[in-house]
């Protein structure tokens, strides 16, 4: 991924876009809380050399804030350094060239965004209730269909603050390109094998509720609630959180209604349980 890539991506989750404060430093953009306007990124073209890294060329970097003591396991040399021209313990470098995956991009950023935003926030965000998540699934890299049919419930990677009970959207990618799939967040925060401790990428375990066909929610009816792409774990916008919850609710009273007829001897059913809702 690249600096436009990430912009995109926090103008579309965070509504944020970047400042460029510098005449003399024009790639340097500082994205930050409106309210406090303390900075959570910092995006920046610089010379690979001046990371400490071999060569001259440009590269496109991203400095996050982080917890001091998750910092030090994650920093590995090469795509996570030291933040650059920041406080090395509190922040981070993260190479935009393709080293690192886009969600455990995205997660950083997501983390920063987090800690720094204003204490009166975050003591809400502790304390909130469920959140509703819309989260992507790769067809080419994990067959989520064949997984669910062997079971209910999966172990799925998390790089957000998801909690259990939680509701997770599962968005699956092109040739796709739809929600699919409702499920249910049962343990979250749980070790990744093979990931350093302290490591932002975790597991959790999320339960299947319903599945939709595929004309139901396609991205081109997720583009009318601002959900423009579907790059990594994000909140549901107000808009698109109603139409599911109202959407559901009619699905459930109709199944209600089927069971009852069936009950009194009416041939029509409600089918099986993971049928198509």
């Amino acid at each position: 991924m690249d600096q436009n890539e990430l912009l995109a991506y926090a103008a579309e989750t965070y509504g944020v876009e970047p400042e460029y404060l510098w005449k003399r430093l024009p790639s340097f953009g500082v994205l930050r809380h409106p309210e406090n306007k303390k900075w959570f990124g910092l995006v920046a073209s610089v010379e690979r050399s001046r990371l400490g890294l071999p060569g001259a060329d440009m590269v496109d970097v991203l400095n996050v804030k982080g917890d001091p003591v998750m910092n030090a396991s994650l920093r590995n040399g090469t795509s996570i350094l030291p933040g650059y021209h920041m406080n090395h313990e509190s922040w981070l470098t993260v190479l935009l060239d393709g080293s690192l995956g886009e969600e455990e991009v995205f997660a950083l950023l997501d983390q920063s965004f987090e800690i720094t935003l204003p204490k009166k926030k975050r003591a809400a965000q502790a304390a909130r209730g469920p959140r509703e998540w819309l989260v992507p699934a790769n067809p080419h890299m994990y067959d989520i269909e064949a997984a669910f049919a062997l079971s209910d419930v999966i172990h799925w990677k998390q790089t957000s603050d998801i909690r259990p009970g939680d509701p997770v959207y599962l968005y699956v990618g092109a040739p796709v390109s739809a929600i699919r799939y409702q499920c249910v967040a049962v343990e979250t925060d749980l070790p990744r094998p093979g990931e350093p401790e302290g490591s932002h990428v975790r597991r959790m375990w999320i339960r299947l509720i319903r599945r939709y066909p595929d004309d139901r929610y396609p991205l081109s009816r997720l583009r009318e609630y601002g959900v423009l792409t579907v790059r990594g774990p994000r909140g549901i916008p107000y808009g698109l959180s109603r139409l599911l919850a109202e959407e559901n609710r009619e699905r459930e009273e109709d199944r209600k209604g089927d069971r009852e007829r069936n009950r009194k001897g009416d041939p029509e059913t409600d089918g099986e349980k993971t049928r198509e809702e």
